[in-house]
């Protein structure tokens, strides 16, 4: 899989600060005698209530990757944010479900080689999936790839494939689905992941590095 950095989703605040590690980031895309220098924070968006969580930071091998975040409107409807990390630097933060006026949650990220970051979120009880192929290329708009779904997890391998698992509404109340992205397409897997179809899946999760992130997620 990529390298990559995942965040949890963090406490309320009023301003959102990150902590621009630029030796770090060069050191992922060069020679294992490159030493980090982190650099000092900086405030990519804020102070503002409408701030509420971190959700996810995600870099790829060549130093490329994105951060997500959620933010609310002036009618307090929180929205998807992402800050593209290009150049050891994080950019100006975009609105991508502008087009979707309802609330917005669960959002998670994932970065490729070159630019690629794949972003899923849900809203009204839809699970939306948006792309970003290359440093050049504009946001896909966003589309559902389930309905009465929840629980987002998403990764992505050194090969350009993306995965997306999350939980769905089944059998015994919940199953756990998946899709992939390949070639600029998503697609979902036809049957529920579940090992007893009959029973309550829980949650699903991508394992990440540790694999441990995974271990309480699925209560099958």
């Amino acid at each position: 899989m990529e390298k990559a950095s995942h965040g949890k989703p963090g406490a309320a605040g009023c301003a959102l600060a990150l902590l621009c590690t630029m030796g770090w980031m060069a050191l992922l895309a060069s020679p294992a005698s490159a030493q980090p220098v982190p650099g000092p924070p900086a405030v990519l968006d804020g102070p503002s209530p409408n701030i509420s969580t971190l959700q996810g930071v995600s870099v790829a091998r060549d130093g490329t990757g994105g951060l997500v975040y959620l933010k609310s409107d002036g009618s307090g409807t929180p929205h998807v944010f992402v800050s593209r990390l290009l150049g050891g630097s994080f950019q100006s933060p975009e609105e991508v479900d502008a087009t979707l006026g309802s609330a917005s949650s669960q959002p998670v990220i994932t970065a490729g080689g070159g630019g690629v970051l794949l972003v899923a979120f849900v809203n009204g009880g839809q699970l939306y999936v948006m792309d970003r192929a290359s440093v050049s290329s504009p946001w896909s708009a966003p589309t559902v790839v389930s309905g009465a779904a929840s629980n987002p997890s998403i990764a992505m391998s050194n090969f350009g494939k993306g995965y997306l698992a999350f939980t769905a509404a089944g059998q015994g109340g919940h199953d756990v689905r998946s899709a992939f992205y390949r070639g600029g397409t998503w697609e979902l897997e036809g049957p529920p992941l579940d090992a007893s179809p009959g029973d309550d899946a829980g949650t699903s999760c991508v394992a990440r590095s540790p694999a441990a992130d995974c271990a309480d997620a699925d209560r099958e």
